[in-house]
C-alpha cells in the first residue's frame, strides 16, 4: 500500500484549497477536472472565471499581483525556516514577510498589510514593476530566489533578497519607485569563454593540417 510520500504530487493536494496560503505562493489560478466533482466545494471562495466540458478555471480573489509590498518583515535564517515557519504561525504572519537578511527586518506600526502590484515582463529574464508605497518596505518579486538575479532600483543597483525562502526581493524607501530585476546566470560568462575558445581551437586544428601541406 503506498504512503502519501508514493503518491505524486496532484494526488497529496488537499481536498479545500484555502485561497490565503496559495495566495502568499503566488497562486492566481487553478484548473480543476468537474468530473472529480463540484469544484466549490474545493475551492471555496474562488472565482470561477471558465468553463469548458469537464474543464474549470477559478481564480484566486486574494491574489495580490506578482509583485508584494511587505512592511512588517520577520528574520529566519534558511529557507528551510521559512518553510516552517509558514506552516506553523500562517495565520499569525499575514501581514509580515520573511526575510534572509538582518539589515531588512522592517518594524511597522498602523496598517501593515502588505500592498500588491502587477509587474511587466519586457524581455525574457527580465522583471520590471513601478512601486508607490508610504512607508519603507521589502518588495518581493514572484521570481525564485537565485544567485543570478541582479536588481536595480532606480537605476541603481541594489542588494537582492530572499523573501519567504522562495521570492526575489529588494527593499526599498517609502515614495514611488522603479524597479528592475535581471538574470544573468553566473556561468554564463564562464561558459562564453569556454566557447570561444572552443571554437578558436577548432579553427587551428582545420588550419593547421592545410599549412602543413603548403610546406
Amino acid at each position: 500500500i503506498p504512503t502519501i510520500n508514493d503518491l505524486t504530487f496532484r494526488a497529496q493536494a488537499p481536498v479545500v484549497l484555502e485561497p490565503q496560503p496559495l495566495a502568499r505562493l503566488g497562486v492566481r489560478f487553478v484548473f480543476f477536472n468537474s468530473s472529480r466533482g463540484d469544484g466549490s466545494v474545493n475551492f471555496p471562495g474562488w472565482r470561477l472565471v471558465q468553463a469548458d466540458g469537464e474543464f474549470e478555471v477559478y481564480e484566486n480573489p486574494l491574489w495580490p499581483g506578482d509583485a508584494v509590498a511587505w512592511y512588517q518583515t520577520q528574520l529566519v535564517e534558511t529557507p528551510e525556516d521559512a518553510g516552517n515557519t509558514l506552516r506553523n504561525e500562517s495565520g499569525e504572519l499575514a501581514h509580515v514577510g520573511l526575510v534572509e537578511r538582518e539589515s531588512a527586518v522592517l518594524e511597522c506600526a498602523g496598517a501593515c498589510a502588505p500592498d500588491g502590484f502587477v509587474t511587466e515582463s519586457p524581455i525574457d529574464g527580465t522583471r520590471s514593476v513601478t512601486v508607490q508605497m508610504s512607508k519603507p518596505a521589502v518588495v518581493a518579486e514572484h521570481e525564485q530566489f537565485d544567485q543570478g538575479w541582479t536588481i536595480t532600483v532606480d537605476g541603481e543597483p541594489a542588494p537582492v533578497i530572499a523573501v519567504d525562502g522562495i521570492w526575489t526581493g529588494v527593499q526599498v524607501p517609502a515614495g514611488t519607485h522603479h524597479i528592475r530585476l535581471e538574470y544573468r546566470p553566473r556561468w554564463l560568462t564562464p561558459a562564453l569563454v569556454l566557447m570561444l575558445m572552443g571554437l578558436l581551437g577548432a579553427a587551428a586544428l582545420c588550419w593547421w593540417p592545410e599549412e602543413r601541406v603548403r610546406r
